[in-house]
Formats: C-alpha cells, structure tokens, sequence
C-alpha cells in the first residue's frame, strides 16, 4: 500500500510549484546559516527576534531611521 501511495505522489513532486518551494526552503536555510556564521548564533537569535518586533510595530520606519542615523542629537 505505502508503494501505491508514493508513486501517487511523483506527479506532484516534479511540478514547478513544489521544485519551487523546494529551493525556497534550501535558500532560507542557507542565508539562516550565513548569518549565524557571520553574527554567531546567539546575537542572530536576538537580532531576529528584534527584526520580528519591529516588523509587526506600528512605527517600524521611524525606529530604523533612529537606528540607522549616526548624527542623532548633533545639532
């Protein structure tokens, strides 16, 4: 019966669809593994857990303005 059932399967393996999502995955795996190379994987949990706040705050625009202007409080 399993036989049956997975050859059932093949048709929908090989769509554009499922290949796509396929290399979706691949690609969120690998760019997850990059960062935590880079920032270690400690500070990458903290950073998206930060990145996921922001993104559901209503403000999120003027929050990395402030991040990201270096010259903050010179006049």
């Amino acid at each position: 019966m399993k036989k049956n059932s997975l050859v059932g399967q093949l048709p929908r393996i090989f769509t554009d669809p499922w290949q796509r999502a396929l290399r979706m995955k691949r690609a969120e795996k690998t760019l997850k593994q990059d960062w935590e190379q880079r920032l270690g994987a400690d500070v990458h949990l903290e950073v998206a857990e930060l990145r996921e706040w922001l993104s559901a705050h209503p403000k999120e625009v003027q929050i990395l303005a402030y991040l990201m202007n270096e010259d903050l409080y010179v006049p």
